[in-house]
């Protein structure tokens, strides 16, 4: 729980590894999922202080290789299409599905995106775009989030993981955060698991990976995190730290496509949970279940970690009412 800037509460449960008879902790690293997208959403913003990337922009200006919607080839992709789900791409899962590996995946992450999105590479199906034009309806998109993450790799001649462990981490102090299985100590990881209603029992599903990463690969803990969530809270600066802009985090707070979809900001998005109005992200992957939420009128921040599937409807009801239950007590703190 995060409160006037800082973490004010913080308290693991469960199990984090069930066959090393492992407890959660407080420092726990978990999968993110699609929480790591707002990570792709400050490093951006970095580079759009920075003067490096605009968002109104073409894409085009800035990657290697061409992308274009082949059914509207007049029509330029930008970095705001990106980051509001606007970009009229879709993540085929009869391509990403396969593409998750035990452990760490060995394709870069340039080198998937260009087979994915260049008509006749090696990931390319008819089905990686929509047939409407970029800007026209909002549909979620991982694989554009993931494209918004190696914009900024092109743009700095950086690894966006190595960006990210200068520009975010280190100044953080996110110390035992990483995109890869290979950037953390194996002990401090949750296991994912799936609960098997017929066994009553818990089931592995082993560390994985996938190349697009950036989209939902990242992993730390809810200490960790907390400090993320309380920048963004706190106009871009924790701790003396700044990373943003005041402005630049109201801009991406504020709703941005408004005649699509309500409370859709640069990645972060405004929701009600249990009663409350919060600004944030979830996360859903396999045998991962996650939110990180702020409740702007309170100056509450809440982080929920787990390593548990939530893919039916009562599993996601029953996280968010935990969230929001952490929200009810937060006068407490």
């Amino acid at each position: 729980m995060v409160y006037n800037g800082d973490i004010v509460w913080a308290k693991g449960f469960g199990w984090a590894n069930i066959a090393h008879k492992r407890r959660v902790t407080p420092d726990t690293d978990f999968m993110l999922a699609s929480i790591s997208k707002t990570f792709i959403a400050a490093a951006v913003m970095q580079q759009v202080e920075g003067g490096t990337v605009t968002l109104g922009a073409d894409v085009n200006d800035y990657l290697p290789f061409p992308v274009r919607n082949p059914a509207y080839k007049t029509t330029p992709i930008t970095t705001w299409n990106l980051l509001t789900h606007t970009s009229s791409m879709r993540d085929d899962w009869g391509t990403l599905v396969p593409s998750y590996v035990k452990g760490d995946a060995a394709v870069p992450l340039g080198r998937f995106l260009k087979g994915y999105f260049t008509p006749g590479g090696r990931w390319w199906t008819p089905g990686v775009y929509y047939p409407f034009a970029p800007g026209h309806a909002y549909r979620y998109c991982n694989m554009s989030a993931s494209l918004a993450a190696y914009l900024v790799e092109a743009v700095t001649a950086t690894h966006f993981d190595d960006y990210c462990d200068a520009h975010i981490f280190a100044p953080l102090g996110m110390n035992a955060t990483g995109w890869h299985l290979r950037d953390l100590n194996p002990a401090t990881v949750a296991m994912p698991y799936r609960y098997v209603r017929a066994t009553g029992r818990y089931q592995a599903y082993g560390q994985y990976g996938y190349p697009d990463y950036p989209d939902g690969e990242l992993r730390t803990s809810v200490s960790q995190l907390g400090r993320f969530l309380a920048l963004h809270m706190n106009g871009g600066t924790y701790q003396g730290v700044q990373l943003l802009q005041p402005a630049t985090v109201a801009d991406m707070m504020r709703s941005q496509v408004k005649n699509l979809v309500r409370g859709q900001g640069l990645i972060w998005y405004h929701i009600k949970i249990k009663g409350h109005a919060v600004v944030g992200h979830n996360g859903g992957d396999s045998g991962v279940a996650t939110s990180m939420y702020f409740e702007p009128s309170t100056g509450t921040g809440v982080v929920v970690l787990t390593n548990g599937d939530a893919g039916r409807a009562s599993e996601w009801g029953a996280l968010d009412q935990v969230v929001g239950e952490l929200f009810d007590v937060a006068p407490q703190f």
